[in-house]
């Protein structure tokens, strides 16, 4: 990513640029919740104060994701350059400029949409196995193993949403 971001409104305006890039953790952390904030700038071209404004936007844009307005996880932003303005600059306009910058990188990214499972054990007569596993598949479950002789346990993980 590389956003500026500008707004002119008469006296002082907003000014912050960010340059740098997103990357998924690690598929151990995907859905984990994991964030991590890289900050790899080479000299004062952003003041220090304003890299904690970046992070906070970045993490405020990950809490409504482009996609669905579901939150974003396990992803990890580096941060390699900027611009800011003497006059122009704040604490605002960074967070904004970190949050353009999440939405246009999100843009070129090919983000997955993550649906929560739940593992589910059923416990049937024998005689209803095969009705009780159509169901499982029908709720667009994932058999994982059955159990049993009299009683049959059938252990699946199944979309909440399905459920």
């Amino acid at each position: 990513f590389a956003y500026t971001h500008k707004k002119q409104s008469g006296g002082s305006g907003q000014f912050g640029r960010v340059e740098g890039y997103l990357e998924p953790i690690s598929s151990d952390a995907l859905g984990q919740g994991a964030y991590e904030f890289d900050n790899q700038l080479v000299g004062n071209m952003i003041p220090p104060e304003f890299v904690t404004a970046i992070d906070k936007g970045f993490r405020e844009a990950m809490l409504k994701g482009t996609l669905t307005g579901s939150p974003v996880m396990g992803m990890r932003v580096v941060l390699q350059d900027g611009l800011a303005h003497a006059v122009d600059s704040n604490e605002l306009a960074f967070r904004a400029a970190a949050q353009g910058a999440f939405k246009q990188a999100m843009a070129t990214a090919k983000p997955v949409l993550l649906e929560p499972l739940m593992s589910t054990e059923v416990a049937v007569p024998a005689e209803f196995q095969g009705t009780a596993v159509a169901l499982v598949s029908q709720r667009k479950g994932t058999v994982n193993s059955m159990e049993g002789a009299e009683f049959v346990t059938i252990d699946a993980d199944v979309p909440l949403e399905s459920m």
